[in-house]
């Protein structure tokens, strides 16, 4: 649904319908019997121990398939117009935490781990954050594998081949100057102060632009030019909230209110991740607990796009229906 385009009203039994068939065509990407995983899915809010949780995970692909595997999401997410900002991506990557136990699992099944800090793999993930959140791209990656910055190259090449992208966010821990002339599309990465870029940078005076739009945003910032790509020191407030301090180094000149606005919606990124393991805490074998990542992921998209298609959901707006509504509704 395009934005502006008038809200349709469903029928119980039409929501029913749709919410099942964009939860069928995500879990088509992991099961010969999506069925089954959707029949599921409300058990699985309910605890860890229940035999539809045994029968899954057991159903689920074996650690050592999935980790280097990635899995694509772009035939749904792809198609849910733009927001004010147009299509805004963001890149990050989490660990999932194991127990001494799910450590020595693991290398069984010949994954490479880092025992003394109690990490599995790199949940690594491209989602799109605006106009709705929703993961284009998910991989599980060995800790000692490809680098941050390489995988923030080689997803953006790929994503872009499928869906029409404006803008890229991303944090300090994926900055690479090779890699972020090499972009194909406008990327904003978080700098870091040690950076030469901004040594000179904080010699420069700060220039002051009230912005004089709804929210009351008030932004003094700084901008530099060096070696192709663009650095900016920028102080930001938005309404009564405590003033923002952001670094960004970008391969586009830009505007430093317009730059602070896009890095806000990079939060949405790092609630999903916050909100897909807070759901797997409690699991303690690895194996268990990358195949229901992935489980909560494809439930988290399809919960998004049917808020965005019945409702017209915009990030980070108010949802119309929660998630525990949307699985009753599976």
């Amino acid at each position: 649904m395009i934005e502006g385009v008038q809200v349709p009203v469903y029928s119980q039994e039409r929501l029913e319908s749709l919410a099942q068939v964009m939860a069928l065509e995500q879990f088509k990407l992991i099961s010969p019997n999506p069925e089954k995983l959707v029949q599921a899915a409300p058990s699985l809010l309910q605890g860890n121990r229940g035999k539809d949780y045994v029968y899954l995970t057991r159903l689920g692909e074996g650690l050592g398939s999935l980790v280097g595997k990635t899995f694509t999401f772009w035939d749904q997410c792809g198609k849910v117009g733009k927001g004010k900002f147009g299509t805004v991506l963001a890149v990050d990557e989490s660990g999932l935490t194991v127990g001494e136990k799910g450590e020595l699992e693991a290398l069984r099944d010949g994954v490479g781990l880092i025992p003394w800090r109690r990490k599995g793999v790199k949940a690594r993930s491209v989602d799109l954050v605006h106009p709705v959140r929703c993961s284009l791209m998910l991989q599980f990656a060995d800790l000692r594998g490809e680098s941050p910055s390489l995988f923030l190259l080689h997803s953006v090449q790929e994503v872009v081949k499928h869906v029409e992208v404006d803008y890229v966010l991303a944090d300090a821990g994926f900055l690479n100057f090779q890699v972020l002339r090499e972009m194909p599309v406008k990327v904003v990465v978080r700098g870091k102060s040690g950076l030469k870029g901004f040594q000179q940078l904080s010699s420069l005076r700060l220039q002051e632009s009230v912005r004089k739009v709804e929210d009351r945003t008030y932004v003094a910032y700084r901008e530099l030019e060096l070696d192709g790509l663009y650095y900016y020191d920028v102080v930001y407030v938005k309404d009564k909230e405590r003033p923002r301090h952001f670094t960004f180094v970008t391969n586009f000149k830009g505007d430093p209110y317009t730059l602070a606005e896009l890095y806000r919606l990079r939060w949405q990124i790092e609630e999903g991740f916050k909100v897909k393991k807070a759901r797997i805490e409690l699991v303690r074998k690895l194996r268990n607990k990358v195949f229901l990542f992935l489980y909560y992921t494809i439930l988290d998209n399809a919960w998004n796009l049917f808020n965005r298609v019945v409702f017209g959901y915009v990030t980070p707006g108010k949802k119309f229906i929660s998630f525990d509504s949307f699985i009753k509704l599976l």
